[in-house]
């Protein structure tokens, strides 16, 4: 390519007054007078003993540590806002809610560990089924039925969570069956009748049932105990009750 007079050159790039060298440039920035300071968003956070060791083996650790979600639901108040100043005048359940456990694991031979999927923070006048509902499952979110041609109506997708309703929380030899929505069903009526044939007839009343209603405040159970959640039929997890303040 030839260029004439008339091609374009790269002083005619620039506009007026704009800055050309490098040096121009830094001439712009404002000195530093003083020491920038922490802020004051960080003063408020609490140190970590992470922080405290050397910055790879701190990643390292981070990498191991899984970080469960923390729901606070229950500071929510009806009016659409909490007095933080007001004391709470309940008992606050901490409570992890762990992944589903795999049944294809034979745990006699195969390393395994339960990973925490949820930290659920919720008052004891709340009841099992406010627990149940702030349980999030991806087997709940499984479309049901054949949605490849019906992509772009979500009418017709349909969650294994509306379809299969029943579950239950089984605590201290108690079924608590959720059974709000009239579809559901007591999936504990089966296990308890097989338990019951396979005792003697005075043992018979060592599982019982009740229902989700049941306030947390109510119930009898010991802290960092496992016990069980199960719904969609087969899909268990372990729920641990860490603290009560």
């Amino acid at each position: 390519m030839f260029y004439t007079e008339l091609s374009p050159s790269l002083e005619n790039l620039y506009i007026e007054g704009e800055h050309r060298t490098l040096d121009e440039v830094l001439q712009v920035i404002p000195p530093r007078t003083q020491r920038s300071g922490r802020l004051h968003t960080l003063e408020a956070l609490p140190e970590s003993p992470l922080d405290k060791v050397s910055g790879t083996h701190a990643l390292s650790v981070r990498a191991r540590l899984r970080r469960p979600q923390v729901d606070q639901s229950y500071l929510n108040s009806p009016d659409g806002f909490f007095d933080s100043g007001r004391p709470i005048q309940d008992a606050i359940f901490t409570v992890f809610i762990y992944r589903p456990l795999t049944t294809t694991v034979d745990c006699s031979n195969s390393p395994w560990k339960l990973i925490v999927d949820q930290r659920i923070e919720i008052l004891g006048s709340q009841s099992l089924s406010t627990l149940r509902d702030t349980i999030r499952c991806p087997q709940d979110m499984i479309w049901l039925g054949d949605c490849s041609e019906a992509l772009d109506k979500p009418e017709l997708h349909i969650p294994a969570s509306l379809m299969y309703t029943s579950a239950y929380f089984f605590i201290e030899n108690v079924f608590y069956d959720d059974l709000r929505n009239p579809k559901s069903t007591a999936l504990s009526a089966d296990v308890i009748d097989w338990h019951n044939s396979k005792l003697n007839v005075s043992d018979k009343n060592h599982f019982t049932a009740a229902d989700t209603g049941t306030l947390l405040g109510d119930l009898k159970l010991h802290l960092g105990k496992p016990y069980l959640y199960l719904h969609q039929g087969n899909c268990e997890h372990i729920v641990i009750f860490a603290d009560i303040r």
